[in-house]
């Protein structure tokens, strides 16, 4: 069953996937993920993980409106590597995700 636009009355399309802008480990124990913002869309599913296919144990985080374009995880290990990924969602609509960026916790 397709999710609808009410406003519009026409069935949601598949959002236009985003690209990962930067990575960045200012603070102990934190990564700030930064997207390009896309519109007409409901937000974003900000992913991180320890592998790199995303196979194993996985944080994923949604943020809400399409004008918010970072996220902030905390609580990450020093010294550990970390891969990324970001999709955008309209309704029940999801893009496919990001490329996938890695960053080493280094404070």
């Amino acid at each position: 069953m397709d999710s609808w636009n009410w406003d519009s009355a026409e069935p949601l399309k598949k959002p236009a996937k985003t690209t990962i802008i930067s990575l960045a480990n200012n603070k102990a124990g934190k990564l700030t993920v930064t997207w390009k913002q896309k519109s007409k869309i409901s937000g974003y599913h900000v992913q991180y993980a320890e592998d790199k296919a995303f196979k194993g144990d996985k944080t994923t985080r949604t943020v809400n409106k399409d004008t918010n374009t970072s996220y902030i995880f905390s609580g990450l290990e020093k010294g550990k590597t970390y891969y990324v990924r970001v999709r955008t969602y309209n309704g029940s609509k999801r893009s496919s995700w990001s490329a996938v960026k890695k960053i080493i916790i280094t404070k």
